[in-house]
């Protein structure tokens, strides 16, 4: 669903940003957030990134591990 509030909504993912938007509008922003919860017994895990098709960072244990592009909210970032 489409938020102007700032306020939390569960979308489905993976997908396109434009199919995530009532409007199918590639404008606007959001932030996701994924708590993952592994055996202590495996010591590596991967991340696969599929094409993303905008700007974005990826954080992992509050390291940046992966971005493209400079993500914003208005034209002056880009």
């Amino acid at each position: 669903p489409e938020q102007t509030t700032g306020k939390p909504a569960w979308v489905a993912f993976p997908q396109t940003w434009n199919n995530a938007r009532l409007s199918r509008s590639g404008q606007g922003v959001a932030t996701y957030t994924l708590l993952v919860q592994l055996p202590a017994e495996q010591q590596n895990y991967g991340i696969e990134l599929p094409q993303i098709y905008s700007s974005y960072r990826l954080w992992a244990n509050g390291k940046l591990i992966a971005e493209n592009g400079v993500p914003g909210i208005s034209e002056a970032f880009t």
